[in-house]
């Protein structure tokens, strides 16, 4: 059990180190594009985005973390890697590619998948699956805020 426990660690930390520092590659909230933005006027200042993902990464480690202890069925990581891929395409379409309504888009479609991945989860480990529950609080946040710069700009 404690070897699994430390596998499950280290492929959870991987993972999510890995999501995070392919995102952040895309994310460049200097940039003339991004400044020239007209942000809503209740957009949260810019540290509150490093201290939330950086929460938010954690607790997706941990429920993977749950995920592998528990024996998950293949689904359920199969949601966990799209989880993934719409983190990093939304900072490419948002931040790289400057498609706000594509951005729109995969934000609606990662609050669904995150959904679905708690639900699933929730047969396994239901403390993964409350887990999700933040996230999917902030990515609402995330869709308010990009449909209102769709508006503003």
């Amino acid at each position: 059990m404690k070897k699994k426990l430390i596998d499950s660690i280290m492929i959870s930390v991987l993972a999510t180190l890995l999501t995070a520092g392919i995102a952040m590659l895309f994310v460049d909230t200097k940039s003339d594009w991004y400044l020239s933005l007209n942000q809503p006027s209740f957009q949260p200042r810019g540290w509150v985005f490093g201290v939330v993902w950086g929460i938010l990464y954690i607790l997706y480690g941990v429920t993977l973390t749950l995920a592998q202890i528990n024996t998950a069925s293949s689904k359920v990581y199969g949601l966990f890697l799209l989880q993934s891929v719409l983190n990093i395409s939304w900072c490419l379409f948002y931040f790289t590619l400057h498609l706000l309504y594509s951005g729109l888009a995969i934000i609606i479609a990662y609050l669904v998948v995150t959904y679905l991945t708690a639900r699933k989860l929730y047969d396994y480990s239901k403390i993964g699956a409350y887990l999700f529950i933040p996230q999917g609080i902030w990515l609402i946040i995330a869709l308010i805020l990009n449909y209102s710069t769709i508006l503003l700009n």
